[in-house]
């Protein structure tokens, strides 16, 4: 039970991880074009 467990725990970091790289990835691309009103700006 304790192994299922541990592995749960590293699927979950795993998944955080993945997370955290596509809010960059997002981020970086809303930096690069932002949207101001109905108006986009591209850089």
């Amino acid at each position: 039970m304790a192994n299922t467990a541990l592995k749960h725990a590293d699927y979950m970091a795993a998944d955080m991880g993945h997370l955290a790289a596509e809010e960059a990835r997002l981020l970086a691309l809303e930096a690069e074009y932002c949207s101001h009103g109905d108006t986009v700006h591209y850089t």
